[in-house]
This record gives C-alpha cells, structure tokens and sequence, in this order.
C-alpha cells in the first residue's frame, strides 16, 4: 500500500513472538493518541524516612528509608535492608537527598553516599572547616547500569561533630530516595 491509511486492531508478529519495526532508519515515527501499556521509566520507586534516625558520630551509616511514596514492583525493602533490588535489567537514574544534623555544637564533615552493592558508587561530600554549621543538606544522582538480577543500591551518610547527638532528619519533602529505570 502507498500513501494510504492502515487500519488495524492489533499488530503481531507472525510468530507470536519477536520484534514489530515500524518505519527504517532515518524516518519520524509521529504517535498520535496515548501510549498504554508502555514500560517506560519502570520499574520505579520513591521512599522516605518518617522519623529522625539517630546515628553515631563518625560512622557511615546505612539510611533508613521506611516509608514509600512509589514503589511500582515492590522491589524496594523499606523494613530490613533498605535496598532497591530491580529484577529488570537496564540503566536506571537514582537521587537521593538527605538532611543530616546534629543537636549541638557543629558539624565537622558530612558525606551522602550512593551504593551499588556494597560499594560506593558516587557521593557528595561538605567540610566546613571552622564554621557554625548544625544542619547540612547533601544530595547525589547517578545513572547506574543494573543486571535484574541480584544488583542492589542503598544509601549511607556520615557526619563527624564536634559534639552533641547526630541524626538524619526525616520528611518526605527533605529526606528522600528515589530511582526509575531509563527508556534506553
């Protein structure tokens, strides 16, 4: 057919299986109407911390995340590891911001990490030297290649004060973590 209308309901493959092209290299595919059924961005998840986690001076420590805004395939662990465990391969964006404060005196240092399974994988870092500084917020986005099967991401902070009682604030406007998987 040329330069006519398809009209369909379905197309499939001959097989039942495999891959539909529509178009070749170098043309615009223009969609019209809604895209259903689409993956894109999924698997996803946001979660919080619903209250202050009380935390030891000078050591990294694993954030609790235990409350969740979005979680479309229960893959994040919002009660025992506090990890997001994809089981879809593919790259995926994850962010996360963090609060850390601390009830007196200051903070020295204070460094927000992202993980992949185990290992730091990107981290923001604040050292105010000398300054008055009793609540810092760091964030950290990385682009990680995930292999749905047993990859996991988490996040760990760290604060060094120079006295009083150090936390991780909590709020689900101020204190979150996040990630989807990229559409590429």
């Amino acid at each position: 057919m040329a330069d006519g209308t398809l009209k369909v309901g379905k197309i499939i493959t001959s097989s039942g299986t495999g891959t539909v092209q529509i178009g070749q290299s170098g043309e615009t595919i223009d969609i019209q109407g809604t895209f259903q059924n689409a993956s894109f961005n999924t698997p996803a998840f946001e979660v919080y911390r619903s209250a202050d986690q009380g935390i030891t001076d000078a050591v990294t420590t694993l954030v609790e995340f235990d409350t969740k805004v979005l979680d479309t395939d229960n893959y994040y662990d919002n009660s025992t590891n506090y990890r997001y465990t994809p089981l879809v391969a593919g790259k995926y964006f994850f962010y996360t911001q963090l609060i850390m404060a601390v009830s007196s005196n200051n903070i020295n240092d204070a460094q927000l990490y992202i993980r992949k399974n185990g290992d730091n994988y990107k981290f923001a870092r604040f050292n105010p030297g000398s300054s008055d500084e009793r609540e810092l917020i760091l964030g950290v986005s990385a682009i990680i290649d995930m292999n749905g099967t047993d990859n996991y991401v988490d996040v760990r902070g760290y604060i060094n004060v120079s006295g009083g009682s150090p936390r991780f604030e909590s709020g689900v406007k101020s204190c979150y973590f996040g990630g989807y998987r990229l559409g590429v």
